[in-house]
């Protein structure tokens, strides 16, 4: 099952119970801390009787299912329900215990490893990888006709060593090496423009939100010049291949993606705090954006993953409303507790999607916004479809 398909199903799990367990590890840390929490006395007593019962699970599961390269595990578990998530990226520990899973963790780590394609190349060869999930792995190999040419060239050279011929050696060490370079010089862009073309067949079964490109900077601009204009922003010339250290060139692709991510954030939040001095189509509080997500007029959240922010919900007709409500004004039925992030968040993944943006813990616009906020659109859900 696709992953945005597994997202859609979690967030349809209801049980009335209360007894949906989610927990969150870093396993790039100490394990035990987080198992010790499993049996803590502060939890529901339904919730430590479901980690009794899966504590061993995850034990083994971290034991023997892990993947070397994974940093972070996310976990739903309840009544006949185990969804894990190998992550690529650490998360800080977290549990959640209520009637539904709480995803806000998980998509946060999502945005941490979006999707993308590396270039590494030099004269010889250019290697196409996709990096998904925090992991790399190869896709095509593209081999360069200088390779074939070098042979040429070499064979060529040693035949007129073997002559003995001094003038005839010299006479290919000059003009013969000029235009064995000039050949070079076309290998190398016909190999990457067929790189580049590669690149945007990939773009249009998978688009991806970056390009990175390994090599020599003298030859990059023939890959970037040959990729259409929208995805020449992408592209970006890291430095030189790291031959024989992946752990370099995977270390220097995470500190692009976490670059490019603090650079977007920082302006997202930027344009809600310049429009909220204006108060210009800003909206603040769960309680209110989820208004405004029904008429189809948000345009952007902004939340705290670890900050579920307690409210209630009307198993019969759906109302939400805060914290403390026992009662439904719309139908009088009985409220129970909910995680008024997850109800913004399973609208977010049930209907039209809407961009999120997850912010730092303690932000205090964002606290003082009622622990949420949205930039609004003057669009509304008729002018959507």
């Amino acid at each position: 099952m696709e992953l945005q398909e597994i997202l859609k199903s979690l967030c349809s799990i209801q049980d009335p119970s209360a007894a949906v367990v989610t927990l969150a590890l870093d396993v790039s840390k100490a394990r035990n801390r987080v198992l010790d929490r499993l049996g803590s006395e502060e939890l529901p007593a339904a919730a430590r009787e479901i980690l009794r019962g899966v504590s061993g699970r995850i034990s083994r599961y971290l034991e023997t299912q892990l993947r070397p390269e994974t940093e972070g595990l996310f976990l739903v578990a309840g009544p006949g329900l185990w969804q894990p998530f190998a992550l690529g990226v650490p998360v800080q520990d977290f549990i959640h215990v209520g009637r539904t899973p709480y995803l806000a963790p998980l998509l946060e780590a999502l945005t941490r490893m979006p999707r993308a394609y590396v270039l590494r190349f030099d004269q010889q060869e250019g290697i196409l990888d996709e990096v998904l999930m925090g992991a790399r792995k190869e896709i095509e190999r593209l081999s360069s006709a200088v390779v074939e040419r070098n042979a040429q060239h070499q064979m060529s050279s040693h035949t007129t060593l073997q002559a003995g011929s001094a003038r005839s050696a010299t006479r290919m060490g000059g003009g013969g090496r000029d235009r064995f370079q000039h050949c070079v010089e076309d290998a190398v862009e016909a190999m990457l423009h067929k790189a580049a073309d590669r690149v945007l067949a990939l773009q249009q079964e998978a688009p991806s939100e970056s390009i990175y490109a390994f090599g020599d900077r003298k030859h990059f601009p023939f890959f970037r010049d040959r990729l259409p204009a929208g995805l020449r922003s992408q592209a970006i010339h890291v430095g030189p291949v790291p031959h024989r250290h992946e752990e370099l060139l995977d270390k220097s692709i995470r500190e692009q993606q976490a670059s490019r991510l603090r650079n977007r954030i920082d302006g997202e939040i930027l344009e809600f705090q310049a429009r909220r001095a204006e108060q210009c189509h800003v909206a603040s509080g769960p309680e209110e954006i989820l208004r405004h997500l029904d008429t189809g007029k948000v345009a952007r959240v902004f939340l705290d993953p670890g900050d579920p922010l307690t409210g209630t919900k009307c198993a019969a007709c759906g109302a939400r409303a805060g914290a403390g409500k026992e009662k439904c004004e719309a139908c009088g039925s009985s409220l129970a507790a909910t995680s008024m992030t997850q109800e913004v968040l399973s609208h977010v993944l049930l209907h039209p999607p809407v961009p999120l943006t997850f912010v730092p813990r303690g932000e205090s616009w964002l606290e003082e916004s009622g622990g949420m906020a949205a930039l609004l659109s003057e669009k509304g859900i008729h002018s959507r479809r």
